[in-house]
């Protein structure tokens, strides 16, 4: 049976809290080397209390003026009712540093939630100043200027060392593929360890988080040999129908603010020609994939689900991520 391989956190809140991964931060140029940063908190909050925030250069340890006072702390108030509240202010960061692969500039924002005067509640998140634009002429442009993903895909475990997470040897693994000249990394096909993140915004990577590697039908596990028949159907399509919103969104909602995040992609390899679904266009399989598959797996098969529900699937996934995040393309 498989065992713990991440860290497990258990939080101890109040009535009135926070919510994890309840912060939704978006940073846009106002001119002049100033910011604007839109924060969006989630909590529930059934008394009043307040919310402060707090924006420290990493590097430094400087705390950044958040008002045009110059202090560096922002307050809200927290009004009492029952419910998620969703709190949305935007304030004005002057003179920061650009996050980019080259220089990966980070700031750490803090949100602490007081009640009577009292901080109850302290959530941290990391925030780099960019923006992130795909254009279909130019490619990837990170702060208005061209960038080349030179990319690899990186599973969630660490070879030989096995599944349990390792700090030092993920950074190692991340040194060596720095050197090597890598700067995008695809983490495939699930959630990995929220410090994977936090290294590549530290290191300078380029990240797509990848949700599922199965969506409501199984694809053929070749457990014995490739194309060696009969393959197993373990997979995540037992869970989709159930838990892929929750997943989905699980993912989204904790990884959404990284400035290393630049796209989210909902489904690798979800499909080949006849495994699992099917169409007529593809009367035989000719592919290299297929040339020891039996005949009758070659063929056109009416009764197999037909490929166009793909398209349904991707778009139900789609607008599940923008129902949330807005900021980041979906591919």
């Amino acid at each position: 049976m498989p065992g713990i391989y991440r860290d497990v956190w258990l939080k101890v809140v109040k009535q009135t809290h926070l919510v994890s991964d309840g912060s939704y931060i978006s940073v846009r140029p106002a001119g002049n080397g100033s910011w604007e940063m839109e924060i969006s908190t989630e909590g529930i909050f059934r008394q009043k209390g307040e919310i402060r925030y707090t924006l420290t250069e990493r590097e430094s340890g400087k705390a950044m003026p958040l008002d045009e006072k110059g202090a560096g702390e922002f307050v809200v108030e927290a009004r009492g009712q029952e419910g998620i509240q969703t709190i949305t202010n935007t304030v004005a960061v002057p003179k920061v540093k650009c996050w980019s692969v080259e220089h990966p500039h980070l700031y750490d924002l803090k949100t602490e939630l007081y009640l009577e005067g009292e901080c109850v509640q302290a959530e941290r998140d990391t925030i780099g100043f960019c923006t992130k634009e795909f254009r279909p002429d130019q490619g990837f442009l990170l702060n208005g200027s061209k960038v080349k993903l030179n990319g690899v895909c990186e599973h969630h475990d660490l070879g030989c060392l096995g599944a349990a997470y390792n700090h030092r040897a993920m950074e190692r693994k991340l040194e060596k593929l720095k050197a090597m000249g890598v700067n995008a990394l695809r983490l495939t096909h699930n959630m990995f360890a929220p410090d994977v993140m936090e290294l590549a915004d530290s290191m300078g990577f380029l990240v797509m988080d990848e949700a599922f590697d199965e969506w409501e039908l199984p694809k053929n596990k070749w457990s014995t040999g490739h194309n060696v028949y009969p393959p197993k159907h373990q997979g995540y399509y037992r869970y989709f129908p159930e838990y892929h919103s929750r997943d989905l969104r699980t993912m989204i909602l904790r990884d959404r603010n990284h400035p290393s995040l630049i796209l989210w992609s909902i489904g690798n390899e979800i499909d080949y020609p006849n495994d699992p679904y099917c169409h007529p266009r593809f009367e035989t399989m000719t592919g290299n994939n297929d040339a020891n598959k039996p005949e009758e797996e070659r063929r056109y098969n009416p009764d197999r689900p037909n490929a166009e529900r793909l398209k349904d699937l991707a778009l139900m996934l789609a607008e599940e991520v923008r129902s949330i995040d807005t900021t980041h393309p979906v591919t």
